[in-house]
């Protein structure tokens, strides 16, 4: 099955497991802009997805590339 939501991920170090699927912090900016409809609603929105864009960008330039876990076969597929 496939998630579906009306935003794509800012992400780039982790893929998602099923698209349309989005970060923890990402639903929150985006539920409260949703659920607060407040004026400065649009504006917290965009500052937390600043952070979390800030924080994936400290670290795609400060983790050592790692080699991806081997995919692991159930027994018969």
């Amino acid at each position: 099955t496939q998630g579906h939501n009306m935003w794509n991920s800012d992400l780039i170090l982790r893929k998602e497991p099923f698209g349309g699927c989005v970060s923890t912090m990402e639903a929150v900016a985006h539920s409260l802009r949703i659920l607060e409809p407040t004026p400065f609603a649009v504006e917290i929105e965009q500052r937390l997805l600043s952070v979390l864009r800030a924080m994936v960008a400290f670290q795609s330039h400060n983790l050592k590339p790692m080699n991806p876990r081997p995919r692991l076969h159930k027994k018969g597929h």
